[in-house]
């Protein structure tokens, strides 16, 4: 229901056109009815309505100077006139006022009908075309943050070819960037795969919003960047600077190392690129991919380091590999040498890959290399499992290392394992090792003991001691401790048939009683109780 005054000196005019509105129903409710517009709009001042409907002819105050004074007062509230005098002055007033209709004495009744339907119907219109716009100035308000993520990204990527069309953004979504250079700094955490391992998506999804706040708080004190999560590794950022070259060098660098501090504080590592300087906003994109590109050469240089661009040698480098004479010399050096012997054939095998280590043709190179390891160690009938675990898809592998220290790590284990392999089998030290790892065992199975803790007392690796013990036993060295230990129990419940069970629980080396009644249930048949029963 829309509301309705009515403007007109002459009383019987209002009532004529009151009992009109009435008698036809019309969506309107008339909310006041006055002699001249200096009382309408003293009245106005109280209550707006939708509609004026006013004399042009009036004292004090006519009709075109209330509808001027509207205009300027109240512009949402539509005015129509209503005159004997069909004048061309008069229309051409209202068109100029921008009235909603013109209505001729004597009144019509079907005219005004229509008329007004019209109006209201008009009011409607535009009323559900302002909702509309103000639903999607709300959803625009509440897309703001994605829309901003977006117009970042596509600014990274250079989706934008002028400095005008990038501030034109810039200005849009509030963001500040100093008139002067520029530079590009790239951010990757090191070892991510290992922060991320075996968590879920909503805690990975945690794990980069808590590092992407850690990063904001080093940025806010640095006026004048623009920066975004590239990948849920890598983060770019835009800083700007109003002074000279060596201001902005000063300030990147400063960023850098303050990020690789911070997050040091948090136990998450962090490698940096950093872009040349530019004096473009347009050329953003061409310096993130060199950001981007620097951080390749943290697998010569390292992790937790600052790579600048412009002081990589990115000229590659291509050594020659005789498949067939690596394999030879692999095959002597395994078969007459010892661990100091293998660890230097290693370093000499990195050396000849030069000083500045590219990660692809290091990675090739070392595939070779391990490809001939399994070669041996088919022809020596080596478990291959016992050397490479479970993941004998070399490739995929060698895909995880990040650094080459890290490779060079792993190669010397699988030159340490294959040594020692061929070690045991030469000398029948495999059963003499297993038997070690069962003493210890039963020595010490009611402490908190793992395959580590064994491994380490034995000075073995963990994944080879575990798969040798499978090897010659079948089984597991956490399937052996927990049969020790349930054997045990089941001692423990003869000997002692009173024995509590939180006792007994503890006796064997366990802290948590319903884990070990499941285990004990699988292993007999027989909860704890019921075994005890059996037994009296």
């Amino acid at each position: 229901m829309f509301t309705l005054i009515l403007v007109d000196d002459f009383f019987v005019e209002r009532e004529v056109m009151k009992d009109i509105i009435e008698e036809e129903g019309l969506e309107l409710r008339l909310i006041g009815e006055y002699a001249n517009g200096r009382e309408a709009l003293i009245a106005m001042q109280e209550e707006l309505p939708d509609f004026v409907l006013t004399d042009i002819e009036m004292p004090i105050m006519d009709g075109i100077e209330l509808s001027e004074r509207i205009k300027q007062l109240y512009p949402n509230v539509k005015v129509i006139y209503s005159s004997f005098y069909q004048k061309f002055e008069y229309a051409k007033k209202a068109i100029d006022l921008e009235v909603e209709a013109y209505i001729l004495k004597p009144i019509i009744k079907d005219e005004v009908v229509q008329t007004l339907r019209r109006i209201i119907e008009e009011k409607k219109l535009r009323l559900a075309s302002e909702e509309q716009e103000q639903e999607l100035r709300r959803l625009l308000e509440q897309s703001k943050p994605v829309l901003l993520q977006k117009f970042i990204r596509d600014f990274f990527v250079g989706a934008y070819k002028s400095d005008g069309e990038i501030e034109s953004r810039l200005d849009y979504f509030e963001l500040t960037l100093l008139k002067g250079r520029y530079a590009v700094i790239a951010m990757q955490i090191d070892d991510f795969e290992s922060h991320v391992h075996g968590k879920g998506l909503e805690e990975k999804e945690l794990f980069t919003i808590y590092v992407t706040k850690y990063i904001e708080e080093v940025l806010q004190r640095y006026p004048g960047h623009v920066g975004m999560m590239w990948e849920p590794s890598i983060w770019a950022v835009l800083l700007s600077c109003a002074g000279e070259e060596t201001e902005l060098q000063e300030t990147v660098y400063q960023i850098a190392e303050a990020l690789i501090d911070k997050l040091k504080t948090l136990e998450i590592g962090i490698t940096v690129g950093i872009s040349p300087s530019f004096d473009k906003l347009h050329f953003t994109n061409h310096n993130f991919e060199k950001a981007v590109h620097a951080l390749q050469y943290k697998f010569g240089a390292g992790k937790g380091q600052v790579l600048y661009y412009d002081q990589i040698d990115v000229e590659p480098f291509h050594p020659e590999i005789g498949i067939n004479e690596l394999l030879t010399e692999l095959s002597s050096l395994f078969m007459n040498s010892e661990q100091a012997d293998a660890d230097r054939f290693i370093d000499q095998f990195f050396g000849k890959l030069g000083k500045n280590l590219n990660e692809s043709t290091t990675k090739n190179y070392c595939y070779s290399l391990v490809i001939c390891c399994q070669i041996l160690i088919s022809e020596w009938k080596i478990n291959a499992a016992t050397v490479f675990g479970e993941e004998l898809n070399v490739w995929e592998t060698l895909a995880k290392y990040e650094t080459v220290a890290d490779l060079k790590q792993w190669i010397r284990y699988i030159f340490t394992v294959m040594l020692d392999q061929l070690h045991i089998r030469n000398a029948g030290q495999s059963r003499r090792i297993i038997d070690e790892t069962k003493r210890y065992i039963e020595k010490h199975f009611k402490q908190d003991i793992s395959i580590k803790t064994i491994a380490d007392h034995m000075f073995y690796n963990p994944n080879y001691l575990n798969n040798l013990f499978k090897q010659e036993t079948s089984e597991t060295i956490l399937e052996y401790i927990t049969k020790v230990r349930l054997e045990e129990a089941k001692r423990l419940l003869l000997a002692s048939p009173n024995i509590r069970m939180s006792e007994l629980v503890e006796a064997v080396g366990y802290k948590h009683e319903a884990y070990f009644r499941n285990l004990f249930k699988k292993y007999t048949g027989l909860s704890p109780k019921e075994y005890r029963e059996t037994i009296r």
